[in-house]
C-alpha cells in the first residue's frame, strides 16, 4: 500500500516546467565582494586571414581563456557571426571558439547588425520583445537568422528556453548584486543604418524596449545601489573610425549615434544615467571622459557616464581618424575589457590577443574623476578598498 501511494503522488505531481533555466546556470561562485567581467564585440570572424585585413578572433577567445582570474560573466556586444548571422557558423565562430565559457553558462549575446543582415521588423511602432519582431527581409526567402541566433542556447540572451528575449538583464552575484547589466537590442532603435525606419512620413520607435529600458534602470537591486552598465551594439558615443582610407578619404565611416544617445536620454528622463555604457560595431578600442546629457565632457556637478567602445574581438580592425577629446584614450587593436567591480569601485584593464594591457585605471561610482591603477596592481591581484587614493578628491 505504502508504494501505491508513493506511485499516485509521484504521477499527480507536475512535470518539471520546460522553461526551467539548465542546471548550473547562471554560474555559482562564492561571493568575495566583487563582480568580474569581459567585454567585447564584433568577434565572430573565424580563423584564418581576410582580404579586408587581419583578425584576432582565435588569440582574443584563447587569452580569455586563460585568464588567471577567471571573469563571472562574459558579454559579446554583437556581430557575433559575420557576415550575415548565419546559423551553419554558430558551431565554428562561436561555440567552439568560447567553449570553455558556454560550458560554464557565463556567455551572454547582445545582436548586432551583421546578426540581422537580411531582416526586417514588423509593422507597428509597439515590436515584441522576443524574435517574432523580426521576419526575412524577402517574403518567402529565408534570409532572416535572427530566431535561429535567440533561440541558441549558448548565445546566452534572456528570457526562457521558448521565449529568448532581444533585450534583458543579468545581475550578478545573487541574491545581493553588485552590478545590473542592461543588454539592448540597437537594432530597432536610433542608429545608422536601423531595421526601424520612418514610414510614410510617420516616425516609427521600438517604444517597448524603451519602456522597457527604463523599467530596468529604474529598479534598485542590492543595497547600495548596484552598477548600472548598459551594453549596446551600436555606440552613443566613439571616436570617428574608418575602415579603410583612399586617397586621404575617410570610407565605411562609423561615428556616434547621435538619434540612439538622445532616444536613450529621453527614455531615462530624470532617472540617474547609467554609470557605464560598453559598445562595439566601431571596430577599435575607446574610452571616453564621464561625458554628460550632451555628450560632451561632464560640467561641474553633473552626473557623468563613461563610455566604452569594445569592438575589436576578432574582425578585421579600423583606423582611428584625428583626436577627440572627450577620449581618453583611443587605440586600432584587437582586444577585450575585463571589468572588476566592487560596491565602490571599477578597476579595468584592456587586453590584447598577445596578453599585453593596452589601458587601465579606475573609477569610483559616482564620480567622474579617473585615476590611474596602483604600480603593480594587476588585473588579478588584490583590490585596494577603493579606487581614489586618500585625499585624490
Amino acid at each position: 500500500m505504502p508504494h501505491l501511494v508513493l506511485a499516485l503522488l509521484l504521477a499527480s505531481a507536475p512535470a518539471p516546467a520546460e522553461d526551467s533555466p539548465a542546471p548550473g546556470c547562471p554560474p555559482e561562485r562564492a561571493p568575495d565582494g566583487e563582480t568580474r567581467l569581459v567585454f567585447l564585440g564584433d568577434s565572430g570572424y573565424g580563423e584564418g586571414s581576410s582580404g579586408w585585413g587581419g583578425q584576432g578572433q582565435e588569440a582574443i577567445a584563447a587569452r580569455i581563456e586563460g585568464l588567471r582570474l577567471a571573469p563571472d560573466l562574459v558579454f559579446f556586444l554583437g556581430d557575433n557571426v559575420y557576415w550575415g548571422g548565419s546559423s551553419e557558423l554558430f558551431k565554428s565562430r562561436f561555440d567552439d571558439m568560447y567553449a570553455p565559457v558556454i560550458r560554464e553558462c557565463k556567455a551572454h549575446a547582445a545582436l548586432g547588425n551583421h546578426d540581422v543582415k537580411g531582416c526586417r521588423t514588423l509593422e507597428g511602432p509597439d515590436l515584441p520583445g522576443d524574435a517574432t519582431a523580426y521576419e526575412d527581409a524577402r517574403p518567402g526567402v529565408k534570409t532572416c537568422n535572427a530566431a535561429a541566433a535567440l533561440s541558441h542556447e549558448p548565445f546566452g540572451f534572456g528570457g526562457v528556453a521558448s521565449r529568448r528575449e532581444r533585450y534583458y538583464s543579468v545581475s550578478w552575484p545573487t541574491p545581493r548584486p553588485l552590478v545590473d547589466v542592461i543588454v539592448l537590442d540597437s537594432n530597432t532603435l536610433r542608429v545608422d543604418g536601423g531595421l526601424v525606419q520612418e514610414r510614410e512620413g510617420r516616425p516609427r520607435e521600438d517604444r517597448s524596449q524603451l519602456r522597457w529600458l527604463r523599467t530596468a534602470m529604474a529598479q534598485s537591486s542590492g543595497e547600495p545601489r548596484a552598477w548600472k552598465v548598459v551594453a549596446v551594439h551600436h555606440p552613443p558615443a566613439t571616436p570617428r573610425g574608418c575602415a579603410c582610407r583612399f586617397f586621404g578619404w575617410c570610407l565605411g565611416r562609423h561615428q556616434d549615434q547621435v538619434g540612439l544617445r538622445s532616444q536613450l536620454d529621453a527614455a531615462l528622463e530624470g532617472l540617474e544615467p547609467p554609470d557605464i555604457v560598453l559598445a562595439g560595431h566601431n571596430h577599435v578600442y575607446a574610452r571616453s571622459h564621464a561625458l554628460g546629457r550632451s555628450g560632451e565632457l561632464a560640467r561641474s556637478g553633473e552626473r557623468g557616464v563613461r563610455y566604452f567602445v569594445t569592438g575589436g574581438g576578432g574582425a578585421p580592425l579600423y583606423h582611428v581618424d584625428g583626436n577627440d577629446e572627450r577620449f581618453a584614450k583611443a587605440l586600432t587593436t584587437h582586444h577585450f575589457v575585463y571589468l572588476r567591480l566592487t560596491a565602490s569601485s571599477a578597476f579595468f584593464w584592456v587586453m590584447d590577443g598577445s596578453g599585453r594591457i593596452r589601458d587601465s585605471g579606475c573609477f569610483d561610482k559616482g564620480s567622474n574623476v579617473d585615476h590611474p591603477l596602483q604600480r603593480g596592481l594587476l588585473y588579478d591581484a588584490p583590490l585596494p578598498p577603493r579606487c581614489a587614493p586618500p585625499h585624490a578628491e
